[in-house]
């Protein structure tokens, strides 16, 4: 596996995380009240 395909892999399965983690928030939106984990669960997605 070359290096472009792992790293595509490694990209897909972030962004799967971000997705989860999402929708972990949405589904239970009053256990993320705290703003530093909204920011940080942004900031993650900004980087994916």
């Amino acid at each position: 596996m070359n290096i472009h395909t792992k790293l595509e892999n490694t990209r897909q399965t972030l962004q799967a995380l971000g997705d989860a983690v999402s929708n972990l928030v949405n589904a239970s939106p009053d256990v993320f009240q705290d703003e530093t984990i909204k920011r940080s669960l942004e900031d993650f997605r900004k980087t994916i």
